[in-house]
């Protein structure tokens, strides 16, 4: 009798996490948040303008094929980043109102304006700025904008949910 309840619990058990397994109500896995353009437009993030103004890389999340898969909790938020060298100054995209979106800028998931406090040597050439989430997109993230004479390296870190 003894050995019957064993059994019966055994094969309770192993069914329980088999159901777990195959995806029985608990997350396993997350996907990666999706890629999402970025752009540098003419204007503000209040009244965005409808000129793209630079093309950025667009921002991607790290490719679990090279290396990488999901680990730890379920309710971590992902990262999309991107480096971008744009053929401009800073001072230019300083000297006028310009953002940076990240999305459609019909419906944009998150915008900064080019704008704050500089530092370097010669010619303040580095400054970050924060993206904030535009609506409940949930994502926003840092903008660094790295002048070098004639290019402007920009790297985007963006926080964005996972799927």
């Amino acid at each position: 009798m003894e050995t019957g309840r064993i059994r019966i619990w055994a094969t309770g058990l192993a069914l329980s996490a088999t159901m777990l397994v195959a995806g029985g109500g608990v997350i396993l896995a997350q996907d990666s948040p999706a890629s999402q353009s970025a752009s540098i437009v003419a204007g503000s993030c209040a009244e965005l303008g409808t000129t793209t103004v630079h093309s950025l890389r667009d921002v991607t999340p790290n490719d679990p094929r090279v290396g990488g898969s999901f680990s730890g909790q379920s309710t971590a938020i992902g990262v999309l980043t991107s480096e971008t060298e744009v053929r401009t100054r800073l001072s230019t995209l300083l000297d006028s109102p310009h953002a940076i979106v990240i999305g459609d800028l019909a419906s944009p998931l998150a915008c900064g304006d080019i704008g704050g406090f500089t530092r370097g040597i010669v010619n303040n050439d580095d400054i970050e700025i924060g993206l904030a989430e535009v609506g409940d997109s949930g994502h926003f993230g840092i903008a660094d904008l790295e002048g070098d004479g004639d290019e402007v390296e920009i790297d985007l870190y963006i926080a964005a949910p996972l799927q």
